[in-house]
């Protein structure tokens, strides 16, 4: 036997008691004329309650519905399967209802309920079976029914009144939530509950503004393949447009029917109607609700009438919760920029304290990874000094990008050195952002550029300045778009001040260790100056006196001689000794090309031979030994040029091939004899040499001297750099 479920308030039961009674049938359901739609109110039959609860129609695509109300008397469909007029639109209207619902109907008679004069609203009765109904038997149960119209008319009165109030309880406690809660995501998902309850609705979605995209901020509903909070919508997509924009409020019955709705989209999403609503707030971008059906004609104008009113509620809860939410994140970036400013402030400053300030400064601003620049006092380069969940294998590609960002190779960054985000749109650049005037290498710029790009969407360049002087660069970097506040580019913003103060702080404190320690080392250098250097001489004196002024046996001469040439190398020492202790700040602060050109041109003003520097590969980062080495191995040459050579020109060339330095030093005077290149005799000319030989000894360096073909000099020292 057929189970009959019972979809009805006891005010219904006397009116399908008497139908059920009078004629056997399947079905029997009354709808409400609301607007031009047919709202279901009450059914028994067939279908269970929880597939007919909400079911909807619009009249017009109702064929025997809407001729029975028009016309204003009963319509039978014998065949609802058949291929009449009347039949295919009762299969199309079918269509509106989950797949299968009436698949179990043959028959059908609809029934105009007139009220004052006017039809209000329709009785159906479907039949199993095909041609199930006679033309009597329509006209016995439109009597009857025209009996019970008052007893229709005051349930659905009833009905609907009830159905209001308990809408009006529901609204009224949503509105009294908003009140109570600032919290801005609980608020949006209470409302989005609430209108799931309150309408046919498989899903609710609420959209909230982010820069160029709404983003689901709550949802409620169990939908397979549903929308999921985070998911994105374009404000440009075109129903979009049309609901922010134009203000419109979208139902849509048929989504196969509406062109602004992408079909792919429906497809995934499972979505066959929909309606849309705008949030227009005061405080942000307009944002969305969204109510999907996954059925056709699942949205009422009642449905609408209570969706904008709870509307109307989410935009009240966004106004309220981001004023509060922007208050309170404002009170929270002051205190973490105060926390900054206080380890920033402190005594001493390590590693750990920038690394605390880079993490803090990486919650400020939601970023994933974060690095610090700082120039190099030798080359000039920024080099990372600091970094925050950066990966260590992308220190040298940052160091290149930073650098092209410090040079301004590419076109699109900020006015007047002011933060600017820049998307890696890395297939563009290679297209026509690289300033080929300006970047020195841009395969390798490309190459960084992809590899960036495979972790990360974004990264905000900050110049880093002390006296206008470029000193460093911060670099955020975001995985996914990160849709920048211009409250977030203002912490950005003092945070790159608060970090350039502190490097330019430990800068001038280094700068004054430094110059007490050159202080100290120059006091140490005089008083080695004047004490011992003279001690030393004097013992040579002493030794050469007695060589020449006694007639010392053979042991004693020799060791005579031992002693002589210690002092001679205790003197030379001595002197590196000294010339280490005064010049060594020179040497760090200064490249090695920039000290060469210094001392070519202080050898020419001095002594009035023409001089000059010839750069064949420019040698770059050299490690400071080998630069002080280099610096005084040139020094020694030139001043054997002075003393020795009788020359009127002199030159020094510098080359670097891969990880070794070429060092030539050439003069146009009278040479030197051969013998003495090789064996260094003891002189002050061949002390000059032996000099030169010990600055390339420690280094696995090699040095050759020899007399030119035509004339003069040729120093050559090879220094490895690897």
């Amino acid at each position: 036997m057929q189970e009959i479920y019972h979809n009805e308030t006891p005010l219904f039961t006397p009116i399908f008691d008497r139908i059920f009674a009078e004629i056997p049938c399947a079905q029997s359901s009354i709808y409400f004329l609301d607007g031009s739609d047919l709202r279901y109110v009450a059914s028994r039959g067939k279908l269970p309650p929880e597939q007919i609860l909400k079911l909807n129609f619009p009249l017009e695509g109702s064929g025997g519905a809407l001729v029975a109300m028009r016309d204003e008397h009963p319509v039978l469909i014998a065949d609802v399967k058949g291929s009449d007029e009347l039949a295919v639109i009762f299969q199309e209207s079918a269509m509106m209802a989950p797949e299968g619902t009436y698949d179990f109907i043959g028959s059908w008679i609809g029934f105009p309920i007139h009220v004052g004069g006017k039809v209000i609203s329709l009785l159906d009765i479907c039949g199993s079976e095909r041609n199930q109904f006679t033309e009597s038997q329509v006209e016995r149960l439109n009597n009857i029914i025209r009996q019970l119209e008052p007893a229709i008319e005051n349930a659905i009165l009833l009905t609907n009144l009830a159905q209001r109030s308990s809408e009006l309880e529901t609204i009224n406690a949503i509105q009294q939530a908003i009140y109570r809660h600032l919290d801005l995501n609980y608020v949006l998902q209470l409302i989005a509950e609430q209108a799931h309850n309150l309408t046919a609705a498989s899903q609710i979605v609420i959209f909230t503004s982010t820069g160029s995209d709404l983003i689901a901020a709550a949802s409620a509903g169990r939908v397979q393949n549903g929308i999921i909070p985070g998911t994105k919508i374009a404000k440009s997509n075109s129903l979009v447009n049309a609901v922010l924009v134009q203000g419109q409020v979208l139902r849509v019955l048929n989504i196969d029917r509406d062109e602004r709705i992408n079909p792919q989209d429906a497809l995934r999403y499972g979505i066959k109607s929909m309606l849309a609503l705008p949030l227009n707030t005061n405080t942000q971008s307009s944002g969305l609700l969204l109510a999907t059906g996954n059925s056709y004609g699942a949205f009422s104008p009642n449905d609408e009438r209570l969706l904008t009113t709870l509307a109307g509620g989410a935009v009240t809860a966004i106004d309220n919760a981001f004023l509060y939410q922007q208050e309170r994140e404002r009170r929270l970036v002051s205190e973490k920029l105060q926390l900054i400013l206080a380890k920033l402030s402190s005594a001493q400053i390590d590693q750990a304290t920038f690394s605390t300030v880079l993490n803090i400064g990486l919650d400020l601003l939601r970023a994933d990874a974060v690095a610090v620049a700082q120039k190099d006092a030798l080359s000039g380069k920024l080099t990372v000094s600091s970094q925050a969940n950066f990966s260590v294998d992308l220190i040298g590609d940052l160091e290149i990008l930073v650098n092209c960002f410090a040079r301004q190779d590419f076109m699109t960054y900020g006015n007047e050195g002011r933060p600017y985000l820049m998307p890696i749109l890395f297939s563009e650049m290679r297209k026509n952002r690289i300033d080929a005037a300006k970047s020195t290498d841009q395969a390798e710029v490309s190459a960084v550029c992809t590899r960036l790009e495979s972790i990360y969407t974004a990264v905000l360049h900050i110049d880093l300045t002390a006296n206008d002087q470029v000193i460093g660069a911060l670099e955020f970097f975001w995985i996914t778009d990160p849709h920048q506040t211009k409250e977030e580019s203002a912490t950005a913003e003092t945070l790159s001040r608060y970090l350039s103060l502190t490097i330019d702080r430990l800068e001038l404190a280094q700068k004054a260790k430094e110059l007490v320690r050159l202080q100290e080392r120059q006091r140490i250098a005089q008083n080695l100056h004047d004490t011992v250097t003279q001690l030393l001489f004097r013992s040579g004196l002493e030794a050469r006196w007695l060589l020449d002024n006694s007639s010392p046996d053979n042991e004693t001469r020799l060791r005579l001689q031992t002693i002589q040439h210690l002092n001679t190398r205790s003197t030379y020492e001595l002197r590196s000794a000294i010339f280490a202790l005064n010049n060594a700040q020179l040497v760090r602060s200064h490249s090695l090309l920039d000290l060469l050109q210094a001392q070519v041109d202080e050898f020419q003003n001095e002594y009035g031979i023409n001089a000059s520097l010839i750069v064949l590969n420019d040698p770059a980062s050299v490690p400071f030994e080998i630069t002080e080495a280099v610096y005084r191995l040139v020094r020694e040459a030139l001043t054997n040029v002075y003393k020795h050579a009788r020359a009127t020109a002199a030159f020094v060339s510098i080359n670097r091939i891969d990880n070794t330095l070429y060092l030539t030093i050439q003069d146009n005077g009278t040479g030197i004899q051969n013998e003495l290149t090789a064996n260094f005799p003891k002189s002050d000319l061949h002390f000059g040499m032996r000099s030169m030989k010990y600055l390339t000894e420690p280094f696995n360096g090699q040095l050759t001297i020899s007399n030119d073909d035509d004339h003069g000099v040729i120093v050559k020292a090879v220094f490895p750099l690897a």
